[in-house]
């Protein structure tokens, strides 16, 4: 028999989603009554499971922030987990989203140092190594850190994976094939989406803000290439919510997935503006000016009888 590629401890002892299906919230619905768009709160996991029957091989993009294992405690998530915890973590969600993908899909995960290695690795052996794209490095910060003792960490990194091999992304204004060193305002950087927190939610103290939001305009050229117009976009750790926004503003369909209360206090206020047609991140850029909607799901956990 041959070994798995990659081991660690537990890692046969992946625990199953629990049997459960998603419950529409028509209370917290907005806009169109006759959209696709989802926004669903409950564990990935789970909720990924639960999208298996109607959406296994039909979603065009997949964009995903996972906890990065920092050894930080953010507000929002609990990011202090051992390698083999976290790999066991992750490993049961990659394998639903690549489900999930289409054939001509792919993947973008954003990942920093800590596990970077090991997550590529792992890709490798989920999706294949004949399906891996590239290692994009993005310049996260705008500014040199001077107060760092070693090194200014300037950057994190997007694994990008396709369903198949031989993707070709779609080509953006010009541009030639695209760079892997995305840098600059194309794509913008961490204090870009701290500002774009503060104009959107203008009533809210620093505590009070997500403590790791990605600017829109990252989310914009990642979408570029991966998907057109009506193409589905699926985000199983939605954040604050910038994936869903910039799918709405781009004319893309989307599912949404957050466990955190912040689904409720940064995701769903946010994309009723971007519904309303509020001006902030891309919303220039594409032209936007409002309209279409979303619906909410809550995870259900459902009783099975055994006689």
């Amino acid at each position: 028999m041959q070994k798995p590629a990659f081991v660690w401890n537990d890692k046969e002892h992946e625990p199953a989603a629990e049997p459960c299906s998603l419950f529409h919230i028509p209370d917290r619905d907005y806009g169109d009554p006759t959209t696709d768009n989802m926004l669903i709160h409950g564990d990935n996991q789970s909720v990924l499971k639960a999208l298996e029957q109607d959406y296994a091989g039909k979603v065009k993009c997949i964009y995903i922030d996972p906890p990065y294992n920092t050894g930080c405690a953010f507000s929002q998530y609990d990011d202090i987990l051992d390698h083999s915890t976290w790999l066991s973590f992750i490993m049961p969600r990659l394998r639903l989203l690549r489900t999930l993908l289409s054939e001509d899909g792919t993947i973008w995960i954003s990942i920093d140092d800590n596990e970077q290695a090991y997550l590529k690795v792992l890709c490798d052996e989920i999706f294949g190594k004949q399906c891996f794209v590239d290692t994009i490095i993005w310049q996260s910060s705008g500014n040199t850190n001077n107060d760092a003792e070693q090194f200014s960490l300037d950057h994190s990194y997007i694994l990008v994976y396709s369903k198949k091999p031989g993707w070709i992304p779609y080509k953006s204004e010009g541009d030639a094939p695209p760079s892997t060193l995305w840098i600059g305002d194309e794509t913008g950087h961490n204090c870009q989406a701290t500002y774009e927190q503060k104009e959107l939610f203008p009533e809210r103290i620093k505590s009070e803000w997500f403590a790791t939001p990605k600017p829109e305009k990252l989310l914009r050229k990642i979408l570029s290439l991966a998907s057109l117009a009506s193409d589905l976009v699926l985000d199983g750790f939605l954040g604050s919510g910038t994936t869903a926004a910039v799918a709405h503003k781009m004319g893309r369909k989307y599912i949404g997935i957050e466990l955190g209360e912040h689904c409720y206090t940064h995701c769903l206020p946010r994309m009723k503006a971007v519904v309303d047609g509020e001006q902030g991140g891309i919303s220039k850029i594409q032209n936007w000016q409002g309209g279409g909607g979303f619906k909410f799901y809550e995870l259900a956990l459902m009783t099975i009888d055994i006689l």
